[in-house]
């Protein structure tokens, strides 16, 4: 879904763009709202009401700049912000309107030095049109034109007012984790290969096989006790995060980065660390962890395939940090272009790497 509508606003923004007169809408007049035509156009229309569905307005989010007012359509276009286009909110006087794909250059002139409306009418407006148009004129009163540059899109989720992707991505994915309450709370993040990021939000849904899982599944084993301590059964805050021996491994973890051990296993998964306000530190903090819980389950997979007591007491005694350094920092720096690494200083302060 988050990709279809990626595509789907980056086609809305050119279209619209590309000739100033609402591509999108007036390909909606041409196909309707639920059209079976199969054409690209009846296939954007589809994917923008799913993506309206959930709740991300895409026409109150995408708003265009008036400028010359000779690329952007009067009616159909979205003009005004939280207003939609004006064919919807005043449907009576759009009825009347002779010339439908009029651009606001001929709606909003100057004329003795006061932006006024210039209209055209099939019939004057009577009754709760004239109303309509009172409020219409309220609404455009203080937009001015400007000769000097070209009408544009812009894009209210971007401080920037430029359209990206990931924008897109956090408001789809916000609407769907909204409507699902069942949806664990779990931050991908793009640092780290995707088995990692997988691996991970099979631990925020709880489905990893771990023994517990697998004997309440109805599977016969023959013990369901952690494999690392062997002491109590080995479900998943036991053998990611509470295990004696694991727990060893986090507290390696803390010293290097001079944290307090005081985040539970939900608060890393979604990545809510609060002893830092940069983001590019938080999101490295992140990858460690995931990096971590990733390479506990391969440790703990390692010793239950091994085919003899000796070699599972061996990889028992592994000591794993070394190579969630060397992981982490291989992942890290292949995948993150705003940061630079040394090892010396990876390994000295993860914390203060220098972010360009």
């Amino acid at each position: 879904m988050a990709v279809s509508g990626l595509v789907v606003l980056k086609l809305k923004t050119r279209g619209s763009s590309e000739n100033g007169n609402g591509v999108l809408s007036m390909n909606k007049e041409r196909y309707g709202e639920k059209s079976r035509n199969k054409s690209t156009w009846s296939d954007i229309v589809g994917t923008c009401n799913k993506i309206e569905q959930l709740g991300v307005p895409l026409n109150n989010l995408m708003v265009r700049k008036i400028c010359r007012g000779t690329q952007t359509s009067f009616w159909m276009d979205n003009l005004l912000n939280n207003l939609g286009p004006l064919k919807d909110c005043f449907p009576r006087l759009f009825a009347l309107e002779r010339y439908k794909n009029c651009l606001v250059a001929d709606r909003w002139v100057l004329e003795e030095g006061e932006w006024q409306g210039k209209w055209a009418w099939t019939r004057q407006p009577s009754g709760r049109a004239d109303g309509d148009l009172t409020k219409l004129v309220t609404e455009l009163n203080g937009l001015t034109l400007d000769e000097s540059q070209d009408d544009r899109w812009e894009w209210n989720l971007t401080a920037s007012r430029k359209f990206t992707v990931a924008s897109l991505c956090r408001a789809i994915h916000s609407r769907l984790n909204a409507n699902d309450v069942s949806a664990p709370p779990f931050n991908w993040n793009s640092w780290v290969p995707r088995k990692v990021n997988v691996c991970a939000w099979r631990v925020a849904l709880d489905r990893l096989p771990t023994m517990l899982n697998v004997c309440q599944r109805g599977i016969n084993i023959p013990t369901s006790v952690c494999l690392f301590c062997g002491l109590y059964d080995e479900y998943r805050d036991h053998c990611l995060f509470l295990c004696p021996k694991v727990k060893v491994v986090w507290l390696k973890f803390w010293r290097w980065w001079k944290v307090c051990a005081r985040f539970s296993l939900s608060d890393i998964l979604k990545g809510n660390f609060n002893f830092t306000k940069d983001k590019w530190t938080t999101k490295l903090f992140h990858v460690v962890c995931l990096s971590l819980i990733w390479y506990v389950w391969k440790w703990r997979n390692k010793i239950l395939h091994t085919s003899s007591d000796e070699e599972v007491s061996s990889a028992q005694q592994e000591d794993i940090f070394p190579a969630i350094q060397r992981l982490s920092l291989l992942w890290t720096s292949n995948r993150a272009s705003k940061c630079r690494f040394s090892w010396c200083h990876w390994i000295r302060a993860p914390g203060e790497v220098a972010v360009l």
